[in-house]
């Protein structure tokens, strides 16, 4: 690539991902809301590659970023960052740091290894078809040893901790990000490709000082941005900046400077991986493809009815099968050609996360959530039947408003909402003071700016 687009590509998605990882946190949190800034990371990675091919494929690159990116999700951070910001002084605030470099360094390489591997293994030229069913058994096998090597014992109320424990009561997982790490990182060694090991680096160096630095940016708006008496805050309001959000999207935002950089740096050896002959993708089981797909649609739906449940038990049986439904079987099947699946998973999953979130896991965000729950539901399935069954492809443009303009209006319309909900209780009465008194005009204003300009040079591109 040019200087010049060297530049524009560490520009887009450096924004790109400041405003993902930002909305990651403001509308649906956890592993499914990290799908957002992982589906913006393979769809910038796709454009910029320099290949035809890979442009015309997006998707699968937005589905295997989307997917590896929610890996990470597993580990809990709340009480990580407590640990240098729940009270002045903080209660250990080097302990603090190091933990969220450990865990920003897990969460990012791990994408980074998903990414390049699926992109090796849809090359053919890498893996067999036993070896990547041998990949995948082994994953939850290694990240269940390692999660009970680093992270049990626990039991909080004996006071039972793991020796190295990076929160203050909750079960900790890092340790099993930690063996899929490894794991990945020496399959990668074996088979010898390159490109995987150096982007790996590269993102995770960012992923972990980048948290670093991002929380140190929050522990600053939380506790003494007021010695500067800064006008646009006695402006807008003691609440009009969220340290929380400042966290995140400077996180996203060096997220997004690594993914760039390391695709950079290394771009010769990205185009001795991605080198596809006149067949294109790898698909050893095609002729299965139909009938994986039908298999990965269904536990898709029957994952929706521990929303109708009331059961604890259930709760908690489906939290546990979220990993495998949404990450393990769906990256499984893209590692295979699976073209159907990549489709869906870059564009009507994280459709259906953003709708399961508002619609059906917290339904009182919305006044009248017995119209919204049968109306996006039936867009959804609108969206199923043009990608099977009228082999429809969602362009990039297209996957772009999903991502930004789609995520971003009915957040705001929820916002909206909530404030007619809470007039009598939380709020002033005036609208007014409630969007320029409190973070929601900036940071929505900010992530209105950082929309525009990526979703602008999609279409202008």
């Amino acid at each position: 690539m040019s200087v010049l687009n060297n530049i524009t590509f560490i520009f887009i998605t450096t924004v790109a991902l400041s405003y993902g990882w930002g909305m990651r946190g403001t509308t649906i949190g956890g592993e499914k809301g990290a799908m957002l800034p992982g589906a913006l990371a393979g769809v910038m990675i796709a454009i910029f590659s320099g290949s035809p091919f890979l442009l015309e494929n997006f998707f699968f690159l937005s589905a295997l970023g989307s997917m590896g990116m929610y890996y990470g999700g597993c580990m809990t951070y709340g009480e990580t960052l407590a640990l240098s910001l729940a009270t002045r002084p903080a209660p250990n605030m080097k302990k603090g740091l190091i933990a969220l470099y450990v865990k920003g360094f897990l969460w990012f390489a791990v994408f980074a290894e998903i990414l390049t591997l699926g992109i090796a293994a849809l090359t053919g030229k890498y893996f067999s078809v036993k070896e990547i069913i041998i990949m995948f058994l082994l994953m939850p096998v290694v990240m269940i040893t390692f999660l009970f090597i680093f992270n049990r014992p626990h039991n909080k109320d004996e006071k039972i901790f793991p020796k190295i424990y990076f929160s203050i009561t909750r079960k900790e997982s890092w340790g099993a990000m930690f063996g899929l790490f490894t794991l990945l990182f020496i399959i990668a060694i074996v088979k010898k490709i390159p490109f995987v090991i150096e982007f790996t680096l590269v993102c995770a160096l960012f992923g972990g000082f980048g948290w670093v630095i991002a929380q140190l940016a929050h522990v600053f708006c939380a506790n003494y941005s007021n010695i500067f008496n800064n006008s646009f805050l006695k402006m807008f309001g003691k609440r009009a900046v969220s340290p929380w959000k400042v966290m995140e999207c400077v996180l996203g935002a060096f997220a997004g400077l690594g993914i760039s950089l390391g695709f950079i740096l290394f771009q010769n050896a990205f185009n001795k991986l991605a080198v596809f002959d006149a067949v294109g993708f790898w698909s050893p089981v095609a002729r299965y493809d139909k009938a994986f797909t039908y298999i990965f649609l269904a536990i898709l739906a029957a994952d929706m009815f521990h929303y109708f449940i009331k059961s604890k038990k259930i709760q908690a049986v489906a939290e546990i099968l979220e990993f495998p439904f949404y990450a393990a079987i769906p990256t499984l099947l893209v590692f295979l050609g699976n073209k159907d699946v990549a489709q869906l998973s870059s564009f009507f999953v994280i459709y259906w996360v953003f709708v399961q979130e508002i619609s059906f896991e917290k339904p009182n965000k919305l006044r009248h959530p017995k119209v919204f729950m049968p109306i996006f539901t039936v867009i959804g399935i609108a969206i199923i039947t043009a990608q099977l069954y009228f082999d429809t492809v969602f362009n990039i443009p297209i996957t772009i408003l999903l991502y930004g303009v789609f995520y971003e209006l009915f957040t705001l319309i929820f916002l909206l909402q909530r404030y007619n909900k809470n007039t009598s209780k939380d709020y002033d009465n005036s609208i007014k003071k409630y969007l320029f008194k409190t973070e929601v005009a900036t940071v929505h204003i900010y992530f209105v700016i950082c929309i525009t300009i990526f979703t602008s040079f999609i279409f202008l591109r």
